[in-house]
């Protein structure tokens, strides 16, 4: 945890040297629907190591701050919404590369990206409660109705495992808004 937070101290340090030129986008993020599929092949090899990460999700919430081209994003995934204590939670950080296109005469603005993060899964079970390494992408595209807000549809993936031994894979579809800042 000390070295995501020094590297989420770094990139806000380096945004101030780009200030000068980057617009900065609040993206906020909504998915009623995501999904983390379980290494299969793993279950074959080792047992059913890794199948608690198949399930899923029933809403998912993020936000995600792009100075061009450096991003940092949060995201919370619950399953089972009617429940008190959900079966399962994904709390996720990243941070990484993104880059944003408008097109000006057609309205419409391209969005992607790729990075690195952790991931806390927590079950009803604590003693399974695992943080996980990630890798990520996004893509999304939308309008900018205004100069200053974004609306869009885009999919993200993330891979979850350690270097070398990858557990899980998730994916969601997702409505975005953001404001230009």
């Amino acid at each position: 945890m000390k070295f995501i937070m020094t590297l989420i101290v770094l990139v806000f340090v380096s945004m101030t040297v780009l200030a000068q030129e980057s617009p900065l986008y609040l993206q906020l993020k909504y998915s009623p629907l995501g999904t983390i599929d379980a290494d299969e092949s793993t279950f074959e090899y080792f047992g059913d190591s890794y199948q608690q990460y198949d399930m899923n999700f029933e809403r998912t919430l993020g936000a995600k701050l792009i100075f061009d081209p450096i991003y940092i994003a949060v995201q919370q995934n619950i399953t089972n919404l009617d429940n008190n204590t959900p079966d399962a939670t994904l709390d996720t950080i990243s941070m990484g590369l993104a880059g944003f296109n408008y097109e000006r005469l057609a309205g419409l603005y391209l969005m992607g990206g790729v990075g690195i993060g952790a991931g806390q899964f927590k079950f009803k079970d604590a003693e399974t409660n695992e943080w996980e390494t990630l890798l990520e992408g996004s893509a999304e595209i939308g309008v900018r109705l205004q100069e200053h807000f974004l609306l869009g549809m885009g999919i993200d993936y993330q891979r979850f495992g350690d270097f070398g031994d990858h557990k899980a894979n998730y994916w969601s579809l997702y409505l975005g808004t953001g404001i230009v800042f």
